[in-house]
């Protein structure tokens, strides 16, 4: 061999070794990249000439991001401009797995990169902005890590997330604290906006939720947020985003849960320390239309009130999360509790199960001793695990009619959860027991009664809100139950942040315009299918989702537009630990053994998920793996027909399985069974209908 060829491997890394070199010299020193370990997704984060921080994100190489704000101004520092840019850290690989009692799946694994940059800002004080960038996603943080015991108050996060201005986005109105039956919003409960143009601003000031569903070329993003703890409040999307730039907001500040007059001081820690207190602002004109109402309400002074941020330092914010890629990379993603801290209880002595729930089609009528006796004998009918008897128990049935419920149901193999309002005087809600669980003394005494007992959980409703207040008052509550050994579903209040992982005792929440809506009025039956189209993509992808859903009978003086087989199907797509079936023993009686064999045999709690196909408000297909059962099931929300074609080889499936799907009208079942060694299957999912495969 020539000497020269011997010499051409080392000129080669000679020339890759002088380029990189010169890269760096040439390379603004303000800015700095962040990869996700499979290459596709970029995260560039630079500095601007004023000092302010920027970031932008591609994906295989296209714009999903554009140019974006980050930055943080307190009530005594400025962190949004003039920053210095002190360093960035070299790229940290995360990688690993953690176990989980509930969510899409057992066992989680995670990887991704993250990189850190330290600014300076005013008076040398460092902030740093943590970027966490893995195959599905992204997730962003900021940091004060000087130690200080003085209160620090965050007037404003500039975060955003600049959309190109072609995107479209799913998103669902925020409602102003206070407002809506008995002052008790905001609740999560709306309807999304399907498809609007990025830059459509929200009908009220509070802004939209999250999360929020974007779709920009071939690429969707679910913006949300994770590890959210006392130190701060939670967020949402602003009203108005121009040019297609959202910002995150705050709470507003009747959503904390101390409600003095803010010119007298308080003695909660969360709104009195070292904080200025100011006059209550004026009262806004009755004459004023929304913009001029913005408008005046953006003039009044800042006050800090009780659900804007303050924390001592150091302080970590929450995680701003993006999922990012196909509707797949979304609906099969476990970011958010990816990010979430580690369990802080170990309460896990529990099984997710499905539950029976008289309320959600008796409602309040039906919160007496014989109705919830026989819904009690109905789980065990059906090999069900829980049942909840919902508000005023306290009245209607008493404690020791309470007590003799918990003692049959101990008979029959089954658990009791109980309601409690959690408001104090944050609304108007007269549902009881109220009072009970907004004061520590009260709440733990009442605690440790229920347990002695025998009742397994509580169901907690009507929260105030995302102030900090509030979420302090979450995070208590959850301990306080995990030492007196409770469960814990949380209704009426904020959507999951990861807290499932956290707190292992959190079996469930709310924070949708679930199935009791329908029951009250035409109009939101009408609705109900495209919505439920729409969840599986955004509401649920985020955690566990207390819809109630799998109704087969009819519901008084409303015409059901889903069929049964539709119905049926929710029961899987929808993902809640604890699954709160609304049928009632009358209704289970009208259907065919193998729905109700099915149902028995229902899981709560996956393996695996995987979204074979569907676009948010149209169609759905998913399939649940628990165990060695293979779940598939689809519901179209169209009033057109949906062809179906499943490579069942694809998916695992080999053996002979079973499908259930629409008969000859919304109300009947058929049965399709499948031999071993079927290769694929062909259907069609019938207008408002839909099916479940059973392999």
């Amino acid at each position: 061999m020539p000497h020269y060829a011997k010499m051409k491997p080392l000129w080669a890394a000679a020339c890759i070794c002088i380029a990189l070199f010169a890269d760096r010299l040439c390379a603004d020193p303000n800015e700095t990249t962040v990869t996700s370990p499979d290459g596709r997704t970029v995260v560039r984060v630079w500095m601007s000439e004023s000092g302010a921080p920027y970031y932008s994100v591609n994906r295989d190489d296209t714009v999903v991001l554009l140019p974006s704000r980050l930055g943080i101004i307190r009530e005594d520092a400025d962190f949004s401009r003039n920053l210095v840019w002190e360093n960035v850290s070299p790229v940290d690989v995360h990688k690993g797995s953690y176990r989980m009692v509930t969510g899409k799946r057992r066992i989680c694994g995670f990887h991704a990169q993250t990189r850190r940059i330290t600014f300076q800002g005013p008076d040398k004080e460092t902030l740093e902005i943590e970027f966490y960038v893995s195959n599905d996603g992204f997730a962003f943080r900021y940091e004060f890590p000087t130690p200080s015991s003085k209160m620090r108050v965050i007037v404003r996060e500039l975060s955003s997330f600049k959309l190109p201005e072609d995107s479209k986005a799913w998103l669902s109105p925020h409602r102003n604290a206070g407002t809506g039956w008995c002052d008790a919003q905001p609740s999560y409960e709306e309807y999304y906006h399907e498809g609007v143009p990025v830059g459509t601003e929200a009908p009220e000031i509070a802004g939209w939720s999250f999360p929020a569903l974007f779709r920009t070329g071939e690429s969707w993003l679910l913006i949300t947020e994770s590890g959210l703890d006392a130190s701060y409040c939670g967020c949402r999307l602003s009203q108005s985003s121009p040019e297609g730039e959202y910002s995150v907001a705050f709470a507003q500040p009747k959503e904390g849960t101390c409600t003095h007059d803010p010119s007298i001081p308080c003695t909660s820690p969360i709104c009195s320390v070292e904080r200025v207190l100011l006059p209550p602002p004026p009262q806004i004109p009755p004459d004023l239309n929304r913009e001029e109402e913005a408008a005046f309400i953006a003039s009044l002074p800042y006050n800090p009130g009780v659900s804007t941020p303050a924390s001592v330092t150091p302080w970590k914010t929450p995680w701003r999360v993006v999922i990012l890629g196909s509707l797949a990379n979304l609906v099969e993603s476990t970011l958010v509790t990816d990010l979430a801290p580690a369990p802080v209880s170990q309460y896990e002595a529990w099984s997710p199960g499905v539950a029976t729930w008289s309320w959600g089609l008796l409602q309040d009528e039906s919160v007496n001793f014989d109705t919830q006796k026989a819904f009690i004998g109905f789980a065990a009918r059906m090999g069900w695990k829980y049942c909840l008897i919902d508000a005023d128990w306290d009245t209607r049935i008493q404690h020791m009619g309470i007590r003799q419920l918990v003692s049959y149901a101990e008979s029959m193999g089954v658990d009791l959860f109980l309601w409690y309002n959690a408001s104090g005087k944050w609304n108007k809600t007269t549902y009881t027991p109220k009072g009970v669980m907004n004061d520590p003394i009260s709440r733990n005494t009442e605690m440790a009664r229920i347990s002695r007992l025998g009742v397994k959980g509580i169901k907690v409703d009507y929260w105030p809100g995302d102030g900090q207040s509030s979420i302090a008052y979450y995070h208590d509550l959850l301990n306080d139950a995990a030492r007196h050994k409770l469960l814990v579903i949380l209704s009426g209040g904020t959507i999951p942040r990861g807290w499932n992982r956290s707190f292992p005792n959190l079996v469930t929440q709310e924070a949708v315009r679930g199935f009791e809506h329908i029951t009250y009025n035409q109009d939101n039956a009408d609705r109900a299918p495209v919505h439920c189209a729409i969840l599986p993509f955004s509401r649920n992808v985020v955690g566990p989702m207390d819809y109630a859903p799998v109704c087969l009978d009819e519901i008084p003086g409303i015409v059901r537009r889903s069929s049964n087989a539709f119905e049926l199907a929710l029961g899987v797509i929808f993902e809640s630990p604890i699954q709160h079936l609304v049928d009632t023993p009358e209704g289970m009686d009208k259907q065919p053994y193998y729905v109700v064999d099915f149902l028995r045999r229902l899981p709560t709690v996956w393996d695996d998920i995987e979204l074979i196909e569907g676009y948010p408000g149209k169609h759905v297909i998913l399939a649940r793996y628990s165990g060695k059962r293979i779940l598939i099931a689809g519901i179209n929300a169209l009033d057109e027909e949906v062809p179906v074609k499943l490579d069942l080889h694809s998916l695992g499936i080999t053996g002979g399985g079973m499908i259930i799907t629409d008969g000859s009208d919304p109300r009947d079942f058929s049965l399709i069974r499948t031999p071993m060694f079927t290769k694929s299957l062909t259907l069609e999912m019938a207008p408002k209908g839909g099916f479940v495969a059973e392999f």
